[in-house]
This record gives C-alpha cells, structure tokens and sequence, in this order.
C-alpha cells in the first residue's frame, strides 16, 4: 500500500527489508510522519524469517497497528500535583524548623555515640547495635547500644538513646532495656543546639556508668548456689 509493490524479497544481499531498501519508493512525507517509526517497527517484526520471529497472529498483528496511532502526547499523570503538594510541605513552617533542628539532634547524637564508645572501649567492654540515624520523617534522632565484656557475645546491656523534635521543642531521654519512663537529660527550644549538645555531652559519663553498673550486676555471682539447685 505504501510502495505500489509487493515484497517477494524479504531480506536482501545487504540484510535489508523491503521497507528499508533505499530503493523503496516510500513517499518523503511518510518517513517524516511521527507514526512511521512505529510502523516501520511492524515491517521489521512482520518480514522476519524465522518462524517464531513474526507475528503469532492476526491478533497480535492487530495490537502492533492499534498503537500506531497511539496518542503522542504525554499522557496526563499527576506529576505536577505530587510536586507541588512536596513543596507545599517541605517549604511549611513545620518543615522548616524540623530542618532547622536536624543538624543539632544529629550532632548531639553523633558526639555522644562517640564518647560512650570511648568509655566503654577504654574500660574493656565491647558495643554493637545502631548508629544515630533519623526515624519518623526526621523527627527523630535514635541509637541504640549493645554492650558487653570484649570478646564475650553474653551477658548483654541495651541501651537506647532518643532526641526527639516535638511542637518546637527538643526532648533527649536514654533508658537501660525497657526501663520505663526514659531518663530525661534535655528539654528546650529547637533553636537552642548548642544546649542540646552540652546536655547530651554531659550525660555520658552517666549513661556510661550505669550501663556499667548494670553489666557489673549481670556479671556477679550470687551469694550461694542454692538458686541453682530449687
């Protein structure tokens, strides 16, 4: 239909197909068409040798050319309404003092994670666990401690530690396993950084004796045998 003749010869001495021969009289305006990459697809696809390489049928073939003229614009999605509900809460009041505040809480958390493995390192015990990482949507920056003799994987003390962001506010709490309430060491404005991370800081010799103290007591023999035994 498109050149007047028919294609007796599917593949030429070149390895072309009749529809890509350069003497194919395929009229300029067709090739130009923006339809004419998909149908030189179909061509492609249909004038193939091998058996299984062509259409199965006329089903298939049926598919291919409904597509053809498929729509060529982009189809409607909701890209544009996704973004602007992001920026809409991103670039909000609450999105920005929560930005505000990550560095602090990350810091804070950062330099006490450090300083408890020091400690802890310097007194022969070893730690595992979480390093300080956000939770929450950024609300939350949390680790937690696995702490025991060096080298011994039994007995074992958790501790978690949390800095928390909350209507403005900046809350630090630790606790040793699931010891209830946490131990409060901060509470203030979100802007005051820098009192969170003294606070924080200074809560470590704390934090890290009473983990101590807690293993100590683990590792303690009992005054008798006779628990053993009942």
């Amino acid at each position: 239909m498109l050149t007047g003749e028919a294609p007796r010869i599917i593949i030429d001495e070149y390895g072309r197909h009749p529809h890509e021969r350069a003497d194919a009289p395929i009229r300029a305006e067709i090739l130009k068409d923006p339809r004419w990459p998909r149908l030189s697809q179909i061509f492609r696809i249909a004038f193939q040798q091998r058996i299984e390489a062509p259409f199965l049928d006329a089903q298939e073939l049926a598919r291919a050319l409904d597509q053809v003229d498929g729509d060529q614009n982009v189809p409607d999605d909701d890209l544009d309404a996704a973004i602007r509900r992001y920026q809409e809460v991103t670039g909000s009041a609450a999105a920005r003092e929560q930005a505000g505040a990550a560095g602090p809480m990350e810091t804070a958390s950062q330099e006490l994670y450090r300083e408890l493995n020091r400690i802890w390192t310097d007194a022969g015990l070893q730690q595992g666990g979480q390093h300080p990482t956000f939770k929450n949507g950024g609300a939350t920056n949390e680790f937690y401690c696995v702490v025991s003799r060096r080298g011994q994987a039994d007995p074992v003390v958790m501790l978690s530690h949390k800095i928390e962001l909350l209507d403005g506010r900046l809350r630090a709490t630790w606790a040793i396993g699931d010891a209830t309430p946490p131990n409060l060491v901060f509470e203030g404005s979100f802007a005051d950084g820098e009192g969170l991370r003294e606070a924080v800081l200074k809560s470590a010799r704390a934090i890290a004796g009473a983990v101590i103290g807690d293993l100590t007591e683990k590792l303690t023999p009992p005054a008798n045998l006779k628990p053993f035994f009942q």
